[in-house]
Protein backbone atom coordinates (compact mmCIF):
# COMPACT_ATOMS: atom_id res chain seq x y z
CA UNK A 1 0.00 0.00 0.00
CA UNK A 2 2.62 2.58 1.04
CA UNK A 3 5.12 1.38 -1.56
CA UNK A 4 2.62 2.36 -4.28
CA UNK A 5 2.83 5.90 -2.88
CA UNK A 6 6.62 6.00 -3.19
CA UNK A 7 7.54 4.84 0.32
CA UNK A 8 10.43 2.35 0.48
CA UNK A 9 10.10 -0.66 2.75
CA UNK A 10 13.18 -0.69 5.03
CA UNK A 11 12.40 -3.50 7.40
CA UNK A 12 9.90 -5.38 9.42
CA UNK A 13 9.87 -7.14 12.76
CA UNK A 14 7.27 -9.03 14.71
CA UNK A 15 5.61 -5.85 15.93
CA UNK A 16 6.37 -2.99 13.51
CA UNK A 17 7.10 -2.23 9.86
CA UNK A 18 9.42 0.61 8.82
CA UNK A 19 9.22 2.67 5.62
CA UNK A 20 11.42 5.47 4.30
CA UNK A 21 9.40 8.52 3.37
CA UNK A 22 9.99 9.77 -0.17
CA UNK A 23 11.86 13.07 -0.55
CA UNK A 24 12.37 13.46 3.22
CA UNK A 25 15.04 12.25 5.65
CA UNK A 26 12.39 10.47 7.70
CA UNK A 27 11.08 6.98 8.42
CA UNK A 28 7.68 5.93 9.64
CA UNK A 29 7.39 3.03 12.07
CA UNK A 30 3.93 1.49 11.90
CA UNK A 31 2.67 -0.89 14.57
CA UNK A 32 1.38 -4.24 13.33
CA UNK A 33 -0.32 -5.15 16.59
CA UNK A 34 -0.69 -4.02 20.23
CA UNK A 35 2.93 -4.94 21.01
CA UNK A 36 4.04 -2.60 18.22
CA UNK A 37 1.88 0.13 19.75
CA UNK A 38 3.63 -0.55 23.06
CA UNK A 39 7.05 -0.17 21.39
CA UNK A 40 6.01 3.09 19.72
CA UNK A 41 4.62 4.49 22.99
CA UNK A 42 7.86 3.48 24.74
CA UNK A 43 9.85 5.30 22.03
CA UNK A 44 7.79 8.44 22.63
CA UNK A 45 8.43 8.28 26.37
CA UNK A 46 12.14 7.51 25.89
CA UNK A 47 12.45 10.48 23.51
CA UNK A 48 10.81 12.78 26.08
CA UNK A 49 13.14 11.49 28.81
CA UNK A 50 16.20 12.01 26.60
CA UNK A 51 15.05 15.58 25.85
CA UNK A 52 14.67 16.33 29.56
CA UNK A 53 18.14 14.92 30.25
CA UNK A 54 19.69 16.80 27.28
CA UNK A 55 20.87 13.63 25.54
CA UNK A 56 18.31 13.60 22.73
CA UNK A 57 21.17 14.40 20.32
CA UNK A 58 22.16 10.73 20.68
CA UNK A 59 18.77 9.47 19.45
CA UNK A 60 17.20 9.58 15.99
CA UNK A 61 14.95 12.61 16.26
CA UNK A 62 11.27 11.89 16.86
CA UNK A 63 9.34 14.32 14.67
CA UNK A 64 5.70 13.31 14.99
CA UNK A 65 3.57 10.48 16.33
CA UNK A 66 -0.01 9.39 16.70
CA UNK A 67 -1.40 9.85 20.18
CA UNK A 68 -2.57 6.22 20.20
CA UNK A 69 0.92 4.93 19.32
CA UNK A 70 0.09 3.27 16.01
CA UNK A 71 2.83 5.20 14.17
CA UNK A 72 5.87 7.35 14.84
CA UNK A 73 7.84 9.52 12.43
CA UNK A 74 11.60 9.60 13.03
CA UNK A 75 14.76 10.95 11.48
CA UNK A 76 16.25 8.53 8.95
CA UNK A 77 19.76 7.67 10.14
CA UNK A 78 22.41 5.60 8.36
CA UNK A 79 22.20 2.04 9.66
CA UNK A 80 25.98 1.66 9.55
CA UNK A 81 27.03 1.20 13.15
CA UNK A 82 30.29 2.81 14.31
CA UNK A 83 33.22 0.55 15.29
CA UNK A 84 32.22 0.76 18.95
CA UNK A 85 28.98 1.66 20.66
CA UNK A 86 30.36 1.61 24.20
CA UNK A 87 30.65 5.44 24.46
CA UNK A 88 27.00 5.82 23.40
CA UNK A 89 25.83 3.22 25.92
CA UNK A 90 27.93 4.86 28.66
CA UNK A 91 26.64 8.36 27.87
CA UNK A 92 22.99 7.29 27.97
CA UNK A 93 23.46 5.21 31.12
CA UNK A 94 25.30 8.00 32.95
CA UNK A 95 22.53 10.44 32.01
CA UNK A 96 19.93 8.08 33.47
CA UNK A 97 18.18 7.13 30.23
CA UNK A 98 16.34 3.85 30.74
CA UNK A 99 16.48 2.29 27.28
CA UNK A 100 16.78 -1.47 27.61
CA UNK A 101 18.46 -2.41 24.38
CA UNK A 102 21.44 -0.53 22.98
CA UNK A 103 23.28 -2.82 20.59
CA UNK A 104 24.92 -2.75 17.16
CA UNK A 105 21.59 -3.66 15.50
CA UNK A 106 19.85 -0.47 16.61
CA UNK A 107 22.71 2.03 16.34
CA UNK A 108 23.63 4.02 13.25
CA UNK A 109 25.65 7.13 12.52
CA UNK A 110 24.98 10.82 11.96
CA UNK A 111 28.00 12.91 10.93
CA UNK A 112 30.30 10.18 12.25
CA UNK A 113 28.63 9.98 15.68
CA UNK A 114 26.77 6.98 17.08
CA UNK A 115 22.99 7.51 17.14
CA UNK A 116 20.36 5.21 18.60
CA UNK A 117 17.84 4.32 15.85
CA UNK A 118 15.38 2.21 17.76
CA UNK A 119 14.59 3.11 21.34
CA UNK A 120 11.19 1.50 21.75
CA UNK A 121 12.14 -0.67 24.72
CA UNK A 122 12.57 0.25 28.36
CA UNK A 123 14.07 -1.45 31.38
Amino acid sequence: MLTKSGFSHIGSGDYRTVYAIPDAPRVIKIAKNPLGVKENLAAIENWRQAEQLNVDCYLAELHEYSSDGWWILQEHISETAPPTIAPLKDTLTEAGVTIAEVNRHNVGTRNGSAILLDYGGSQ
